[in-house]
């Protein structure tokens, strides 16, 4: 090849780079235009592409669930979070409600790893997202969870979520669960008031258990504190396979969540790594006192407390009064109706 060939097929090369290039910016400048994420595309339920939605399309679907949350959903105590946080960034469980309400009402079920890959694009560590099932007990929305096997009508698979709609709540959702607790009706209305599921599981009363499908759901008292009686203001219904095996372990809350140990038996069943945590946890708190002397000073507080005379109040000394002149009439009713009016 001659020496001006060579030159004329480089600078063909040439041409063709620039061009190549300035088509691909162009095209991710189209994209990807005033910091929208519409180019980033995750792996749907059935392994196909989609791209996830720009800062505009965010914006305009979070609009649209706060008119159907005010319309529907507010009297119902759901809770709406913010989109943004005071420093702009996005609020996690906002950004989960938008993406599963996306083209609403045609929504379609989404995967946990979807998800995942999603948020990622705004928290790059994170591994884990929790926030559709946290969505739906905690705060309320109609989203159904093939984990919690609520979806099985609809085919929702473990680890997959589908928002069903903006106009109800999450069947069994109250958020005050208001209970006359002197009715003798109490329990009726308790399960009611969950919707006849079970508190910890959401296991539905007379239908298949969703963690054990061969047996029917039998709601059972079960307490939230151990350490208290069992009667109406500490009890939430559970099904017999949630509450047996919990025995007195666990203190639950009103939503069937595990918030504190109700038995020390606990730890004994925890691994070495976990006993030590506690171990060191614990001894930093009691400064590695011996138990049995902080169990012996708490009594002793408690003895003195008891025994320690109340103090006498003086009675305060009362000045006598002072006779003062009788206001002529006419001048008291003209204070008062020069007195400004305060309401």
């Amino acid at each position: 090849m001659t020496t001006r060939a060579k030159k004329w097929a480089l600078g063909l090369a040439a041409a063709l780079f620039c061009t190549g290039a300035a088509w691909s910016q162009e095209t991710s400048s189209q994209t990807l235009a005033a910091g929208d994420l519409a180019a980033l595309a995750g792996s749907t339920t059935d392994g196909s592409q989609v791209a996830f939605p720009s800062d505009a399309e965010i914006q305009q679907t979070y609009d649209l669930i706060a008119d159907y949350h005010a319309k529907h959903l507010a009297e119902l105590g759901v809770k709406l979070p913010q989109l943004r946080k005071s420093n702009g960034d996005y609020v996690l469980s906002a950004l989960t409600l938008v993406y599963l309400a996306r083209g609403y009402p045609d929504v379609k079920t989404v995967s946990k790893s979807e998800l995942t890959q999603f948020m990622r694009q705004y928290v790059p560590g994170i591994n884990d997202v929790q926030q559709a099932r946290h969505l739906a007990a905690q705060s309320g929305w109609y989203i159904l969870s093939g984990t919690r096997k609520d979806g099985r009508d609809m085919e929702i698979q473990p680890g997959e979520y589908r928002l069903i709609n903006l106009e109800a709540a999450y069947p069994g959702f109250n958020s005050q669960r208001r209970v006359d607790l002197s009715s003798p009706d109490y329990w009726e209305q308790l399960k009611a008031a969950y919707g006849y599921r079970c508190a910890c599981c959401g296991s539905k009363e007379g239908e298949p258990n969703f963690n054990w499908p061969d047996t029917t759901t039998v709601l059972q008292k079960g307490h939230m504190d151990p350490s208290q009686a069992l009667g109406p203001g500490n009890l939430i219904p559970q099904c017999v396979k949630c509450n047996q095996p919990a025995r007195d372990f666990w203190v639950f809350d009103d939503k069937g969540r595990v918030v504190a140990v109700a038995n020390p038996q606990v730890i004994d069943r925890s691994s070495e790594s976990i006993q030590f945590r506690i171990y060191e946890k614990l001894y930093r708190k009691y400064g590695g006192r011996d138990p049995l002397e902080i169990e012996e000073a708490a009594a002793a507080a408690a003895e003195a407390e008891e025994t320690e005379p109340a103090e006498e109040t003086p009675e305060p000394e009362i000045a006598p009064e002072s006779e003062a002149p009788a206001a002529p009439i006419e001048e008291t009713i003209s204070d008062e109706l020069d007195a400004p009016i305060l309401f």
